[in-house]
């Protein structure tokens, strides 16, 4: 299988002198390295956020429900494979289509047409088969004609490639399709050989071993190219079997999808399932196509390169991934970094470099940041990504084999505690129970408070002037967290109750929404007045309950300062 990005050489050097015997001043231009602009910024004006160049190209063909392609089957004299082209429709209905309707979440099906049988004198490397294809097409009307065509060979060649069409730049900085976007205006085209049709025990000796049969995955890989898709690699472009665009020979059907970073370029994940990483250490919640939260997570360089990271799992038309966790990708679209043409004003589409950049679920250190690979939680993983040099003043000596020590650790990152003996602050008192003047510190420094206070005495009548927490009470009060009234006592000193907890973390955080109460644990009754952020605080997956059997909450019971790191983790962790 030999996936070329666009046009081979000879054809695209006959494109380009065809296109400019028809150029006037003005119109379409291909630049060449000096005489592109000096600054390409524009070209990824289009993207949302910044990351695709020509993202208006590389979502052209994409978007779209309806993508017409019409279905040949050529048949040449060395050939011994007997194909029909509507066959080949039916199969393509039935494998391709749902395929790319499940890699797109629905935005992106292609839809197959008859063309027709050709007879080609001799194979001669597909030129023989696409000059009568193109011909017949441009035979039919403007209205009539597919925006691109699969042909099929009625022998076994290595020699299948896709083709993204083709575009240009009107001026430094604007790219877009030329012409019509119909075939062959566009030169949109699929050739393939017999072995993505041919069934076991009818393909001829060959001398090169194909797998199962039939290679309906090089379908795939092709038509990916046809949206727009790169190879993906590590050192050649089929040495990665993580992707379709790479290397999946050994596998029958369709059972590997793309990379995030195809797919986000493709216009199927919106920019809202993106975070950028934007500095310090912050845990990420990462789940894979067909789940809820953030798709693919970005860290970006002071150059021009970036790392994408996404989760895959064995669902789906994933089930085939040899690895399940994250995998990270280096992108740099740099025109010197353009596999063929270096001459663009930067690398998009099937040009676009992508590159493996370490095994899959592995922990690394890129561009000063670390990345480790927390743990998986269901079929998302949590990802931890920080400045490469930690400092070490917020760990703790006593957590050591805890149960919720991970979550410790990720709270003290985040500063949402310093410790509890200070100024050493190199312990956390795990066992201790949490006072809610301790609470308030915690929940206000995960809201971003600074503690800072100007007022000169509390609204509560217990909390004395100048106390280190006042700040946080009163912020926390003036968000309407506590459902206290002023002049009442705080009781600071007072250790937090897991039902004081639920509310007040329900009135803290967005993500937690009070629920009509049903009941959910035995020990909370629905008509409680604190059942809603009790059951709002289980839909959110913060807590499942302090017993399982039967369900129960323990709404009196004290909480400690291990079980509040997790509960503060696990509404903090961005997903």
């Amino acid at each position: 299988m030999t996936g070329v990005s666009r046009l081979d050489g000879r054809r695209r050097r006959r494109w380009l002198r065809s296109l400019v015997g028809f150029l006037m001043v003005g119109s379409l231009l291909v630049p060449s390295g000096a005489g592109a602009a000096d600054d390409d910024e524009g070209v990824y004006d289009d993207d949302p956020l910044g990351l695709i160049a020509a993202y208006n190209i590389t979502t052209f063909f994409s978007l779209d429900r309806d993508d017409l392609w019409d279905v040949w089957i050529c048949e040449v004299p060395e050939g011994t494979l007997e194909f029909s082209p509507e066959a080949a429709v039916g199969r393509f209905e039935d494998e391709i289509a749902p395929y790319f309707d499940w890699l797109s979440g629905g935005r992106y099906r292609p839809v197959f047409r008859v063309g027709g049988v050709i007879e080609a004198s001799s194979f001669d490397n597909w030129s023989g088969c696409e000059t009568p294809v193109s011909e017949a097409s441009s035979k039919l009307g403007e209205e009539d004609r597919p925006r691109g065509v699969l042909i099929v060979v009625n022998m076994v060649t290595t020699a299948s490639f896709g083709s993204f069409g083709a575009y240009g730049f009107p001026s430094p900085v604007e790219v877009r399709i030329y012409g019509s976007p119909t075939y062959p205006s566009n030169p949109r085209v699929v050739q393939l050989g017999g072995q993505v049709l041919a069934e076991p025990g009818t393909l001829p000796p060959t001398g090169f071993v194909l797998g199962p049969l039939p290679k309906i995955s090089t379908v795939a890989h092709e038509m990916g190219h046809g949206v727009g898709f790169p190879h993906s690699y590590r050192s050649s472009p089929y040495d990665n079997p993580m992707d379709v665009m790479s290397n999946n020979d050994a596998l029958a059907g369709l059972q590997v999808g793309t990379i995030a970073i195809n797919r986000y370029a493709a216009g199927w994940m919106d920019p809202e399932q993106v975070r950028i990483h934007a500095g310090g250490r912050v845990v990420y919640r990462l789940s894979p196509i067909g789940e809820e939260g953030t798709q693919m997570l970005v860290l970006r360089s002071d150059g021009s390169s970036f790392m994408t990271l996404g989760a895959r799992v064995r669902k789906g038309y994933d089930s085939g991934v040899p690895v399940e966790g994250v995998e990270s990708y280096l992108v740099d679209q740099q025109p010197d970094d353009c596999f063929h043409y270096p001459d663009y004003l930067a690398c998009f589409a099937t040009e676009r470099p992508t590159q493996l950049f370490s095994d899959v679920g592995a922990a690394y250190t890129w561009e000063g940041m670390a990345v480790n690979i927390v743990r998986r939680v269901g079929d998302s993983f949590l990802v931890e990504v920080s400045p490469a040099v930690e400092e070490t003043d917020n760990r703790f000596v006593d957590d050591e084999g805890n149960t919720h020590e991970e979550n410790i650790e990720i709270i003290a990152a985040l500063g949402i505690t310093l410790g509890c003996n200070p100024p050493d602050n190199d312990r956390y008192c795990p066992s201790r129970p949490v006072t809610r003047a301790q609470m308030s510190a915690f929940l206000g420094r995960a809201l971003g408070e600074s503690g800072d206070d100007t007022a000169a005495v509390s609204r509560f009548s217990d909390i004395p002037d100048g106390a280190w927490y006042l700040g946080y009470v009163e912020a926390l009060a003036d968000l309407g967290v506590f459902p206290d009234e002023a002049g009442d006592p705080f009781r600071p000193s007072d250790p937090l109750t897991r039902l004081e907890m639920a509310v007040w973390m329900a009135g803290a955080f967005e993500s937690i929404t009070e629920a009509e109460p049903q009941g959910v644990f035995a020990d909370v009754s629905a008509d409680a007045w604190y059942a809603g952020a009790v059951e709002g605080l289980a839909a959110a997956r913060v807590t499942r309950g302090c017993k399982a059997d039967p369900p129960s909450y323990c709404p009196d019971d004290e909480v400690t300062r291990d079980q509040m790191a997790s509960f503060l983790a696990r509404v903090l962790i961005v997903t």
